[in-house]
């Protein structure tokens, strides 16, 4: 009984873990494709557990069984489905050459025409406003859906603008970049030498240290403490 409770436990947890990160996936393709696929995958999962809990040693709960096909078959059409939608979908066309030449958004992932590249600059302007001088960053628990209330826009043209414009893959890693940063300078300051770890990072708008380890080791390849060290003892002029 323990065992079978265990499994539909993790198979939980999977599904949770698989469709809490949807609303933050910039790449519109992945954000799309997430949801039935882990849908699929959890109910097949969830079947085979429950089928050998209620009938063990079953042909029912057996690799080959019935249910095992209908179970990948419906996750195999679920998948071709959401591809082929991706496939069909179509791109915005390029803008026709303006006084004899092109636009100049050959570089862009997708050419948009001459309005949409000035409104998704000025969005772009306004959400830099909301980071480098309102520091939006620094609020816990911040979400794509809060910044985009913010702003006024649909969560679609802000995960557009965010993965194509601005090169992040998704909402946390740019998030992140403004909060490292300033965790950085801080860090860098002697002047807040004695300021714990602990509390740079939640200033920075991290809502615990562990991950403000992590993410700092990721994208620095050092704790938080060696860094801070390290910087310190060269503005005091102290070998390395």
């Amino acid at each position: 009984m323990a065992y079978y409770g265990t499994s539909l436990l993790f198979i939980g947890l999977a599904a949770r873990h698989a469709l809490a990160g949807w609303r933050t996936e910039l790449i519109d393709a992945q954000c799309q494709m997430r949801s039935p696929i882990a849908i699929a995958g959890t109910l097949y999962a969830a079947t085979i557990t429950i089928a050998d809990f209620v009938s063990p040693g079953s042909t029912v709960a057996a690799p080959l069984s019935l249910v095992n096909s209908i179970g990948l078959a419906i996750i195999t059409f679920s998948s071709a489905v959401c591809g082929l939608q991706m496939a069909l979908k179509p791109r915005p066309a390029v803008p026709a050459k303006l006084g004899g030449h092109r636009s100049g958004m050959t570089s862009q992932r997708y050419p948009m025409p001459i309005a949409f590249e000035k409104q998704e600059t000025l969005l772009s302007e306004a959400l830099q406003e909301l980071m480098d001088v309102q520091k939006l960053y620094r609020h816990h628990g911040l979400g794509i859906g809060d910044v985009g209330a913010r702003l006024g826009v649909p969560e679609y043209r802000l995960r557009r603008l965010i993965n194509r414009q601005l090169g992040h893959r998704n909402f946390s890693s740019f998030i992140n970049g403004y909060r490292l940063t300033e965790a950085r300078r801080a860090l860098e300051d002697p002047t807040q030498a004695e300021v714990p770890i602990l509390t740079i990072a939640l200033d920075a708008g991290f809502q615990s240290l562990a991950p403000f380890n992590r993410a700092f080791k990721a994208a620095t390849g050092t704790t938080p403490s060696d860094y801070r060290k390290r910087c310190l003892s060269r503005t005091n002029g102290e070998p390395q």
